[in-house]
């Protein structure tokens, strides 16, 4: 039985949203899946992503989320934890088609996938200074 998912393009990424749909229909697929749905977060919530929770609190039959991008999470000052791990108590898997990283309800490989993008955003939000004081 295929997996149902809802897709979630990058609102303030410059890329068509037509191409962002076919990237996250074929993780879809990889995820054997197909999208029943699609959503998108409002521009003016983009950086805390409150419009998403309260659309996906209302969803039922679907088994995840799939964003066009992780960087969807990394427009606040941070990467927002706090909704990876609501989205998914709430019984979903979250899953970025760009990266191709995906998490699952329950997945012990969820925190080596976490590492590597907290990782990430530490060293991509660094003032370049501060980075080369490391060297």
């Amino acid at each position: 039985m295929k997996k149902k998912f809802c897709s979630c393009v990058d609102i303030l990424l410059p890329s068509p949203q037509p191409e962002q749909g076919l990237v996250i229909k074929n993780k879809a697929e990889i995820e054997n899946g197909i999208i029943k749905e699609r959503v998108t977060e409002e521009v003016r919530t983009a950086k805390n992503q409150l419009s998403i929770l309260d659309i996906l609190k209302k969803k039922t039959g679907f088994d995840g989320i799939i964003f066009f991008s992780v960087q969807q999470f990394l427009y606040g000052e941070h990467f927002n934890l706090k909704l990876l791990n609501t989205i998914l108590k709430l019984g979903f898997e979250v899953h970025f088609a760009r990266e191709n990283l995906s998490f699952y309800k329950h997945d012990k490989n969820n925190d080596k996938i976490l590492d590597y993008i907290v990782s990430h955003d530490l060293v991509h939000r660094r003032a370049e200074e501060d980075l080369i004081k490391l060297v």
